[in-house]
């Protein structure tokens, strides 16, 4: 019976590190597009931007920001097993310990430490073979934190600026994205005609 329980949370860590590696690629992915979507959506909606500060309302960034907020976070991983990871990861990546060690692995790691991102921690110690023995309820909390990083992920692609600048930006999907972001129209029209410059 021990054995079965054993091999179970050994398989259930192992799904862990890789559900954590697919979500840290997505994220980097996700965030590289979101920063260079910004700039493009800002250019694209210039007017539009402008009218919503006119009208003294949230820009599209800003509502995004909003959203992200509303995700319930889940209890983090504890701090005592995040240090341990985080010394044993040291040992392997600490440029006085290990001379031969990359300084930006380093960096990473301890940005990961300070945000208490066990997963990206879990994926660092997994990719230099570094075994941490997890209790089943640390396994759940690290699963629920990469559940809502995919969660983050997938809110994003469906925000404004990525549903426009992943689209071919025709006059109908214009219309839509002007809609979602509280723009009237014959309203912005109107705003348009009498603020020509």
């Amino acid at each position: 019976m021990y054995y079965l329980l054993v091999m179970s949370k050994s398989r259930k860590f192992r799904k862990i590190i890789l559900k954590s590696e697919v979500a840290l690629l997505e994220e980097e992915e996700f965030e590289d597009k979101y920063e260079l979507f910004g700039p493009e959506f800002d250019s694209d909606f210039e007017k539009e931007i402008a009218f919503l500060k006119y009208k003294e309302k949230p820009k599209p960034k800003e509502e995004a920001e909003q959203e992200e907020e509303e995700i319930e976070i889940p209890e983090k991983v504890s701090y005592e097993f995040l240090k341990k990871l985080h010394k044993e990861l040291a040992r392997v990546l600490h440029p006085d310990i290990n001379k031969n060690a990359d300084d930006n692995q380093f960096k990473k790691m301890q940005s990961a430490y300070e945000a208490g991102d066990a997963a990206i921690l879990i994926s660092m110690a997994a990719d230099y073979n570094i075994e941490v023995d997890l209790k089943e309820e640390e396994l759940e909390k690290i699963e629920e934190r990469i559940e809502l990083k995919n969660e983050r992920i997938k809110k994003g692609k469906s925000s404004c600026r990525w549903v426009w600048c992943s689209s071919n930006k025709n006059d109908l999907i214009r219309s839509v994205v002007r809609k979602s972001i509280g723009i009237d129209e014959e309203e912005f029209k109107e705003w348009l005609t009498t603020n020509k410059e």
